[in-house]
């Protein structure tokens, strides 16, 4: 999942890609990696906690 692009994510938009996450996980995906850039602060604060929700995701921030 690219999420370069994204300026901003409000808290409901975190909800529903944590709801994501977790719905991911439970079909058991085995590989997951979600694409951000430092260019947006939320990002690299906020991405790779969802790291919690799915040890498997990998997170890449630019």
């Amino acid at each position: 999942m690219n999420l370069h692009g994204l300026q901003f994510l409000n808290s409901s938009g975190i909800n529903t890609l944590s709801k994501f996450i977790l719905r991911v996980r439970s079909h058991n995906m085995s590989h997951m990696v979600i694409r951000g850039t430092s260019e947006f602060p939320w990002q690299a604060k906020s991405l790779p906690g969802l790291k919690r929700l799915m040890p498997e995701l990998e997170v890449l921030i630019e």
